[in-house]
């Protein structure tokens, strides 16, 4: 009987063939998707099944609609609603000997759909990478910006790819670097930049002891932010800010400034890298930015500069609170920081320090 209703099988809603009775001759893979089941030799009842969506307490209501249709060979329509307010439409129709039911829901979402929604067809770039480095995952994202096919990246590693032409040197030793603080520390975070000349904010985690990594095109926000006065990894004003800022300022007015320099700011970023760099200056710029009654610029190769609204009273005793702050941030003692509180006046430009 299952083969004469073949023709349901791909439709997009879900029907089932059943007797009056209830006793169930066909459900198309839809049908079987939205009950949970797949149609075997063992019998399966429309009455029983319809618990799979919660229904359980219609039954009555769905048995008297079978016996209607089937006396009467007309079509009836009914809705019904469980009790997670899911709605679902029925369609009944008799076919000879048989009732076809069509079932539309309303409000249900199948795990697949939401995983392909989420994960396989997100713009950002999802996957997966089990304990031995390969991959186990990969959306559609990753594969369209890697140009590469599923088959040529499920179960091989960066290494591999990279040996095989597929992954440039400079993405595969980011990928390492990240891969190796994640197993470290748990997580990582970081902006990279990619072969293809966009910048990415790249997220992994570490998961059943494998790698899960998300990397989301921020191009444009890095390029919008370049073009702003704000800096990308402290959040603080940077140089631009702090020039239009000074040139806002009476040439006749007194006030104090800080300088915070990192003097061999250089000797970490060869020691430690990039991310670890930024990370220090990203604890820095967290603490300035809350600083009370002065501004903080970040300014690139030379560290931080505030601005006070007025002449200190006592500036040597800010200068020490500021110092004393900045030592209870965990910074590496390589770092060694100089700060110095000076007073603008005719004496002493502080232009000469954004140059």
């Amino acid at each position: 009987m299952q083969s004469n209703f073949d023709y349901l099988k791909c439709l997009s809603q879900a029907v089932a063939v059943i007797t009056v009775n209830g006793d169930i001759d066909y459900l198309n893979l839809k049908a079987q998707e939205l009950f949970g089941v797949i149609l075997n030799a063992k019998r399966l009842n429309f009455l029983e099944l319809i618990e799979n969506i919660k229904l359980m307490e219609c039954k009555d209501v769905i048995k008297d609609v079978l016996m209607t249709v089937y006396h009467s060979n007309q079509k009836k329509d009914l809705i019904l609603k469980n009790d997670n307010h899911h709605e679902f439409h029925f369609h009944f129709i008799r076919s000879e000997e048989r009732i076809v039911v069509e079932i539309i829901s309303q409000g249900i979402i199948s795990k697949k759909d939401i995983f392909d929604f989420v994960v396989t067809n997100s713009p950002d770039m999802i996957s997966f990478k089990g304990e031995d480095f390969s991959y186990q995952f990969v959306n559609d994202t990753c594969l369209q910006i890697l140009n590469i096919k599923e088959e040529d990246i499920i179960g091989y590693t960066d290494e591999d790819l990279m040996e095989k032409g597929l992954l440039p040197p400079i993405l595969y030793h980011q990928i390492v670097q990240g891969d190796t603080e994640t197993l470290e520390m748990g997580e990582y975070s970081s902006i990279e930049f990619s072969s293809n000349q966009n910048y990415y904010e790249v997220l992994k985690k570490r998961l059943y002891n494998g790698i899960f990594c998300i990397a989301r095109d921020v191009t444009n926000e890095i390029s919008i932010s370049q073009q702003s006065e704000i800096d990308v990894t402290t959040s603080l004003y940077n140089r631009k800010a702090m020039n239009r800022m000074l040139n806002s300022i009476p040439k006749e007015k007194k006030y104090h400034v800080v300088e915070i320099i990192l003097d061999n700011f250089g000797e970490l970023l060869k020691k430690y890298g990039l991310q670890y760099a930024n990370r220090c200056l990203k604890q820095l710029g967290h603490f300035l930015k809350d600083y009370p009654d002065a501004l903080f610029f970040h300014l690139d190769g030379i560290g931080f500069v505030g601005l006070f609204d007025k002449k200190l009273r006592d500036s040597d005793k800010v200068r020490e609170s500021i110092v004393n702050q900045i030592s209870n941030i965990n910074l590496p003692p390589l770092l060694k920081i100089e700060v110095t509180m000076k007073m603008i006046d005719d004496q002493y430009n502080l232009f000469s320090i954004c140059e």
